[in-house]
């Protein structure tokens, strides 16, 4: 160990646990405020939908106004707020899917403008996430990505 702008090495007989770590990178894909989410705009291959909360109160909008069920868009809102990386994968673009944007979810609000494109599945059950503003690859979880695959009828 050495002071910083010292020339002078110490030996140190403890253990500095924080150099044992397995992964070094980030894996916070969002960290916000799932209460200050307002809108979630769900973009697929074939169709699209927009649901907003006015008053409180969930519903849908695009294409159409739809009732909106508040649990089923509440989850939604959690992960679009709150969203880690179950791994880090390599950072390769080439066979996660990505460019496909198959699915694409972005959750706005007060100060917030969450936006997951999610690609194809890594054969571990992990799927490939990219944040748009990022240059990062993660890979989330089955469960995370089903509850993001939605059609109206879904969330209703």
């Amino acid at each position: 160990v050495s002071r910083e702008n010292s020339d002078d090495i110490y030996s140190v007989k403890a253990s500095l646990a924080i150099f044992n770590q397995d992964e070094w990178r980030d894996a916070v894909i969002f960290q916000s405020d799932s209460e200050k989410i307002t809108k979630v705009r769900f973009q697929y291959q074939t169709r699209e939908f927009t649901v907003e909360k006015k008053d409180g109160k969930w519903a849908g909008t695009l294409p159409y106004k739809f009732k909106v069920d508040e649990e089923k868009i509440g989850k939604i809102a959690d992960i679009m707020s709150v969203l880690s990386s179950a791994k880090i994968p390599d950072q390769k673009f080439e066979g996660t899917g990505l460019e496909k944007n198959s699915i694409i979810v972005q959750a706005t609000g007060e100060g917030i403008d969450n936006t997951l494109i999610i690609g194809d599945n890594n054969g571990e059950d992990y799927y490939y996430a990219l944040k748009i503003g990022s240059d990062n690859i993660y890979l989330i979880n089955k469960a995370q990505r089903d509850e993001l695959e939605k059609k109206i009828s879904d969330l209703q």
